[in-house]
């Protein structure tokens, strides 16, 4: 009795050495392959699951979509049922990087180039996780359009705007906009008229602006309207 104790140490022993060796042959554990997570719809047939996630492209590589960026009755599944797919709303058109610098949401697009579309549905037979891509990296400025009479700022009569005129109050970097002149003159009373003298960049409106904005223009615009009185004289 006392020998058969070392005997079933030794091959004890042994054992674990056996283990230890298959375990550590390949330097690592065996992976277990992944696979997607089920889940059980309406009628109690079961579906493979995947994930959907999103992220915002803009000048400065991808970041996290803001909550603020998605319309309030929009949809945006986190994860979709193969034989089932999702349907993706747009984000708003205008969305705010930081208080000061807006953009335009260009649409979903399958790749972070933005360069394949997504068409905001994920169909029935799609498989596999996927990733949408927002692209907002179309800046967004500001067209301010102010009067000056006899050097002093006012405000632009709006009798003074054609009305088939172009007066956009935002342009996107890279398209640029067309601004058309005001109307030549308004009578303001019976004797006196007022007159647009030509747009301009500045308030000392010494810097004739020609009517478009191009397209290599960024920043926030302010066009300077000089207007004028004309007097009239009552004939006898």
């Amino acid at each position: 009795m006392k020998r058969i104790g070392p005997i079933l140490l030794a091959i004890m022993l042994f054992g674990a050495v056996l283990v230890g060796v298959s375990r550590c042959f390949d330097g690592k554990d065996e992976e277990t392959p992944t696979v997607p997570s089920t889940g059980e719809i309406a009628g109690g047939e079961v579906y493979s699951v995947y994930s959907i996630d999103y992220l915002a492209v803009t000048d400065y590589g991808t970041s996290d979509i803001k909550l603020a960026w998605k319309k309030a009755n929009g949809e945006y599944p986190s994860s979709y049922y193969v034989g089932t797919g999702a349907t993706v709303s747009e984000l708003e058109n205008i969305v705010y990087v930081s208080q000061y610098e807006k953009r335009i949401f260009c649409g979903w697009f399958l790749d972070s180039a933005c360069t394949q579309p997504f068409n905001g549905t994920v169909s029935e037979t799609q498989t596999g996780n996927i990733t949408l891509y927002a692209d907002i990296r179309a800046r967004l400025y500001n067209i301010e359009y102010v009067g000056v009479l006899y050097g002093e700022r006012t405000d632009i009569m709006s009798e003074l705007y054609l009305t088939k005129g172009t007066y956009p109050t935002e342009y996107i970097a890279g398209q640029g906009a067309t601004v058309s002149d005001l109307r030549e003159y308004y009578p303001v009373t019976d004797l006196k008229d007022i007159a647009f003298y030509g747009w301009y960049l500045d308030e000392a409106c010494t810097q004739p602006f020609d009517g478009t904005i191009e397209e290599t223009q960024t920043g926030n615009v302010t066009l300077y309207a000089k207007l004028v009185y004309w007097m009239w004289t009552l004939n006898y």
